[in-house]
């Protein structure tokens, strides 16, 4: 557990698989597929879940947090089909609010918009499944619907990382129709609540080119410079993008070059 708690999770996988191996208990069993779940390959996390299927068929014990785990592990991958039939499979074992969750989300990914509408709004309301839903309806091109659930997290939510979340997925339905100036105007919320991101300098930079502000379009792609480096050619691009609208075409090919 030492080794565990500071991140030696080599050590850690080859202390619980011999525990595991010896006490042939499923609180050991679950204790190593968690640290395995942390430096192993998929294949062998897969092998480990097989041996878990059929050597602890039955056992509702740590059911949860098994299929989660694999489920998160294939999710990370992007391999959506096989983290949904997962999550199916352990809602067959266990009824967890968790696992209805995360399968909405994966079924989100899938494009399965109104079976993850059904699941997501079978669970009790918190801000973070709201946000889900509101995504969901984006897709599902109920506006109104998501705006209000949008507006509302950014408004009341005490998490203050899904208050920002609530911001960034209005502006974005905002953007999605057309509505330029209400980002704009989100935007000083947004600020006032402190929050700085190179997503909602994104959203401002794109109202204001759609707006023909080129000049404060290009001092939100020149803020997100300093902030998103990695992303500068993107950002140069843009700029050049503003000045040849405005038909400054000298100014363009310098930025584009």
């Amino acid at each position: 557990r030492s080794a565990y708690n500071i991140k030696d999770y080599e050590t850690s996988t080859k202390y619980y698989k011999l525990i595991a191996t010896e006490t042939n208990k499923i609180v050991n069993f679950y204790e190593y597929f968690k640290v395995a779940s942390m430096n192993s390959s998929i294949e062998e996390l897969e092998k480990l879940f097989l041996y878990y299927k059929e050597n602890y068929k039955g056992t509702k014990d740590y059911a949860k947090d098994m299929y989660d785990i694999m489920g998160t592990a294939y999710a990370n991958l992007n391999r959506n089909v096989e983290a949904e039939k997962i999550y199916l499979d352990a809602l067959q074992i266990t009824n967890d609010p968790l696992l209805v969750e995360n399968l909405s989300i994966i079924q989100v990914r899938l494009k399965k918009f109104n079976e993850a509408y059904k699941n997501i709004n079978s669970l009790e309301k918190t801000d973070s499944r709201e946000l889900v839903k509101g995504t969901i309806l984006i897709n599902l091109k109920k506006y109104s619907e998501a705006e209000t659930i949008f507006k509302t997290i950014s408004k009341t939510s005490k998490d203050k990382d899904v208050k920002e979340k609530g911001y960034l997925k209005l502006a974005e339905l905002y953007l999605l129709q057309n509505k330029y100036n209400e980002i704009i105007n989100l935007n000083k919320d947004y600020e006032s609540e402190k929050y700085k991101s190179k997503e909602m300098n994104d959203y401002i930079a794109i109202a204001y080119l759609r707006l023909g502000q080129f000049e404060k379009s290009r001092e939100k792609y020149n803020e997100n410079i300093n902030l998103s480096p990695d992303e500068k050619g993107n950002n140069l691009l843009m700029i050049a993008e503003s000045y040849y609208n405005e038909e400054k075409f000298a100014e363009a090919k310098k930025y584009s070059a």
